[in-house]
Parts: structure tokens; sequence; C-alpha cells
């Protein structure tokens, strides 16, 4: 259903470093780079762009959407973990740290918001170790 999902940024070059890292570990990676926009895909689907990092194309400042966010699944909560580590390495701002959501629940996740404050969450719903 979705094509792919975009997210703006006022600094390409941060926004790059910031996304290599963070999504190194759920086996996403880079496949485009330009001045205008970076592309990543799964490892597993390399003809499939996932997400796509980009400056406004109207030269408008970029911001953030309130309620706005979006959430990449990890394969174990240990990549999770790694994950928001990564993140918080980079620039990211704390928004939860990993653990159950809801507290009794299910879903293993941590969320952060990227430089450009873009709210993202890592996930895993499988894994209960």
């Amino acid at each position: 259903m979705v094509g792919c999902v975009m997210l703006g940024t006022n600094d390409l070059a941060r926004a790059t470093l910031f996304y290599d890292a963070v999504l190194e570990p759920l086996n996403l990676i880079r496949v485009e780079d330009n001045i205008h926009y970076v592309a990543y895909v799964l490892l597993t689907a390399p003809d499939a762009i996932e997400l796509c990092v980009t400056r406004s194309l109207d030269q408008q400042q970029a911001h953030r959407g309130n309620g706005m966010m979006i959430a990449f699944a990890a394969q174990s909560r240990a990549i999770v973990d790694q994950f928001h580590a990564i993140g918080m390495r980079n620039g990211g701002g704390d928004e939860g740290a990993p653990g159950l959501w809801p507290p009794s629940g299910p879903v293993y996740s941590a969320y952060m918001h990227d430089p450009d404050g873009n709210k993202i969450c890592g996930f895993n719903d499988r894994d209960t170790a």
C-alpha cells in the first residue's frame, strides 16, 4: 500500500549521517544520494525504496509533523536497543527508552526524534526475550 516514506530535513548531510547509522542495524542501506535527497532500501529488497530523506522542494523550512511517526520493524529486541543507542550517539532526541509498550504489552519499542525533529520508532513484536 505504501510506496515509500519521505521525511524532510534542513541539513541533508547531517540527516544522512544520522540515518546511515540508525538504519544499518535494521538492514536498511542507502542506495541513492544527490543534492536533493537520500534513499534507503532493505537489503532483502534492493529495488524497493522504503525511505527518502529530502530537502523541501519548495525551498521552505522542513518541520516535523505533530502526531506523525515512522516505525521501523526490527528483527529482535536487541536490534531495537541498538537502534536507540545509535540514534542517541548520532544527534537523536530521546522520546522513550527501549521497553515494552504498553508497559504490560507485547511490543518492544524505542522512540526518538531525528536531528530535524521527526519522530521515529524501532519496534519488535515477535521476540519475547
